[in-house]
């Protein structure tokens, strides 16, 4: 596994789930483990899941788009 391309300090993200169509969901990054996953908050249909994500279907929001 490979070095994640995400500052630890980056919290608002991007999630792409892989096999999954349609656009990227927001999410919060609580904490990342080594340096290959992240433990991710994401807001779907009324419920928050929390999940453990490869840092490769994970991006930093480099903007305020996710407030939008």
């Amino acid at each position: 596994m490979g070095q994640h391309s995400i500052p630890p300090e980056a919290q608002h993200v991007w999630v792409h789930q892989r096999g999954q169509y349609g656009s990227p969901m927001p999410g919060v990054v609580a904490r990342w483990q080594h340096s290959w996953e992240g433990q991710v908050a994401i807001a779907l249909r009324g419920t928050v899941l929390v999940r453990w994500l490869p840092a490769d279907e994970v991006r930093p929001v480099t903007d305020d788009s996710w407030q939008r």
